[in-house]
């Protein structure tokens, strides 16, 4: 975790490429054989590169696992992230995801079925937040949807 206190954005870029994104891709080769087995769904490991950056050094970096081998951010999909506060996994839907809205209403629906299956489970929301720290947790949750 500690490349992420590296300053300068190509020196912490080469710690990530020659430390963090090598152990990334074997997980994410890893991760979506099991992650396709348990879901039923196929899932496509995509690491990031970060190649629009070429001033600030990432505070954080991942692996997504989405349903193209194209890319993942025009979906909805599952990250392994890594940041200075450690290693946490997360599901992510962006602004750009084409079926962003359909997903909305379908979180809302079976809410409380998620709420249900989640249950005992420590959430977090991730966005405006501190790298250097995890957002603080609260207990799944009807409410948190």
């Amino acid at each position: 975790f500690k490349v992420f206190e590296v300053e300068g954005f190509n020196e912490r870029m080469q710690q990530i490429y020659a430390h963090v994104r090598p152990r990334l891709v074997r997980l994410g080769d890893d991760l979506a054989p099991e992650l396709a087995r348990i879901l039923h769904l196929e899932f496509f490991p995509h690491v990031a590169k970060h190649a629009r950056r070429t001033v600030n050094p990432p505070p954080e970096t991942w692996a997504a696992f989405g349903p193209s081998p194209r890319g993942y951010k025009r979906y909805g999909y599952l990250a392994l992230c890594i940041s200075g506060a450690g290693l946490h996994a997360r599901a992510v839907v962006k602004s750009e995801a084409d079926q962003r809205l359909a997903m909305a209403r379908g979180f809302k629906r079976r809410g409380a079925e998620l709420a249900k299956a989640l249950s005992g489970t420590k959430i977090a929301r991730y966005d405006k937040r501190d790298f250097r720290k995890m957002p603080a947790g609260v207990a799944a949750g009807e409410e948190f949807l």
